[in-house]
């Protein structure tokens, strides 16, 4: 079970942390990338739905993003972890 928890805390942690960088980043990404496909004219409903919809999408790869990195993460450390106890068990 203890394996478990460190596969969830690190999955999750990455997930936190991309998360709140797509947070921070994802407006201002969006503001220099992308100009919105809706001619507003003086209702601009369409644009804000269009562009509220694009920061929902982007926060969602992020979070997805950070999950992955976060469980390579987590196999790579558990690689170099068992491979240096290999090596301490041959040098025994």
């Amino acid at each position: 079970m203890n394996k478990f928890k460190e596969i969830l805390y690190f999955a999750l942690g990455g997930s936190f942390l991309i998360h709140a960088l797509t947070l921070w980043l994802g407006p201002k990404y969006l503001i220099w990338y992308f100009t919105p496909p809706v001619n507003s004219g003086l209702h601009c409903s369409p644009s804000v739905e269009w562009a509220l919809n694009q920061i929902v999408k982007i926060q969602l790869i992020g979070a997805v993003a950070g999950l992955a990195l976060g469980l390579v993460l987590k196999i790579v450390l558990d690689f170099k972890k068992s491979s240096e106890e290999k090596d301490q068990i041959k040098n025994v």
